[in-house]
């Protein structure tokens, strides 16, 4: 279901001076190794793998890596992989301490591995993403409910707003609707702890005379990641005509109202309705009529639009079109309806040093985005609260468009050349599911290129 957030069992990293603590434990111990020391060689059980830094999307060399309460340690090379031999059968506690844990305040916590007398276990180990170490400072507030946490960026720059608000609001068991504003700190950061999981809340944000599209989540998974770019955006009116599916005749006296805000509205003798001012962004517009029943619809609002809507409504169950939407005095400005935006400045400040599509987005340094260039694996994915990583070692690809039209094959579209992107927007599972539906996988990945 669009919106909905399914939680994943993920490793709980413990702030505050916990981290520091247990990685000085470690070295009194002596059970951090040096790079390269794999104690024992004899035939066994091997474990294999890669340690990365997700909050930065990089390889974490000269990690140690150990079995805990045994001599089995070694340390990462320069690509973040490591290999320890000679494992007797039976259950480990497989850990990693660096450096990096210390300054973050964190510990990634154990994970568990069976080994036989001749397996061979790939393990894929992390520092817990940026949204995952936000999300957790939660779990330090008196009540937690649903959790939404994200960074809030300067569209056009891609640098983070500290000070920008960001408002939650969601309509009670009555219709009455209840808000709730959080300030982001120092680095753009903000996490709400308390909202409610049994209702869609809107996400909004302002900052000066910028603002964010309007978001819609549902957090039955108890937590959404979400990252909003900010733009100035113009208000937006919607008009529109409420007719019977077969006969095409008006239906007055429907009440319209766009779900989880105070714009409502009653249809007229012919059907229509309006509303005025409305902030761009993600609505679902409900329809309500005592012969008609109930009907909800998707709806995306751009910047500085006049949108034009025709919704269907049958008296029996009947298919029915989706919402007919024309817009008339569309902004100058193209607006992205939300997602990563990679301008064209950003595309070719990196564009120098990339051969393709791949390299343009690695280069970008982006936290969440997983790019596999190997044999037999090539992808690009996203990894939401560090489930994929530290689960399944592998990447879940995310769906391709190029230029609107979605891609047959990802691994050739990948294979772009850097000289003809223009620009790229990325969608995150939770942002893709709104938009674009069930049909989104792991994200969306929209690369639009040059007009000639």
């Amino acid at each position: 279901m669009p919106g909905v957030i399914r939680r994943h069992a993920v490793p709980t990293p413990f702030r505050g001076a916990h981290g520091p603590l247990l990685f000085l434990a470690a070295l009194l111990l002596g059970v951090v190794g040096r790079p390269g020391d794999v104690r024992s060689q004899e035939p066994g059980g091997v474990v294999t793998g890669t340690v990365v830094d997700s909050t930065t999307m990089r390889p974490l060399p000269d990690a140690a890596v150990f079995l805990w309460n045994t001599p089995y340690r070694t340390a990462t090379d320069s690509a973040g992989r490591f290999l320890i031999t000679g494992i007797p059968p039976g259950s480990y506690s497989l850990v990693f301490f660096h450096q990096r844990l210390g300054e973050l305040g964190i510990s990634a916590g154990p994970r568990t591995i069976q080994m036989g007398s001749v397996d061979t276990t790939t393990v894929a180990l992390a520092i817990p993403s940026a949204h995952t170490l936000e999300a957790t400072q939660c779990a330090f507030e008196v009540e937690v409910d649903g959790v939404a946490v994200g960074q809030i960026l300067d569209g056009p720059s891609g640098l983070p707003l500290p000070g920008a608000r960001v408002r939650f609001d969601w309509a009670d068991e009555g219709g009455t609707i209840v808000g709730r504003d959080v300030r982001t700190d120092a680095s753009g950061w903000f996490r709400a702890c308390d909202l409610p999981r049994d209702r869609v809340v809107s996400v909004t944000s302002d900052f000066l005379d910028r603002s964010t599209l309007r978001r819609e989540i549902q957090l039955a998974g108890g937590a959404a990641f979400i990252d909003l770019p900010m733009a100035r955006l113009e208000l937006t009116d919607v008009e529109g005509r409420l007719v019977d599916a077969e006969s095409g005749e008006g239906i007055s006296d429907a009440t319209l109202h766009l779900r989880g805000t105070g714009f409502r509205t009653t249809s007229g003798a012919s059907g229509r309705f309006r509303f005025r001012d409305v902030q761009p962004g993600h609505y679902t517009l409900r329809s309500e009529h005592l012969a008609y029943g109930v009907r909800d619809d998707g709806l995306d609002l751009g910047s500085g639009q006049t949108v034009q809507l025709e919704v269907q409504l049958a008296q029996r169950p009947i298919e029915l079109p989706p919402v007919t939407v024309t817009v008339e005095a569309s902004s100058a400005t193209e607006r992205a309806m939300g997602g990563t935006v990679i301008t064209p400045a950003m595309v070719e400040e990196v564009r120098g040093h990339s051969r393709d599509l791949m390299d343009l987005l690695q280069n970008q340094n982006l936290s969440g985005l997983v790019i596999r260039r190997q044999a037999g694996n090539t992808c690009i994915g996203f990894n939401t609260g560090q489930v994929r990583i530290t689960h399944r070692g592998g990447c879940v690809p995310a769906v391709l468009f190029i230029d609107n039209v979605r891609a047959a094959d990802p691994r050739m579209a990948i294979d772009i050349p850097a000289e003809v992107v223009d620009r790229i927007i990325l969608y995150r599972p939770i942002e893709a599911g709104n938009l674009f539906g069930l049909g989104s996988g792991n994200g969306v990945v929209m690369v639009f290129t040059k007009r000639r």
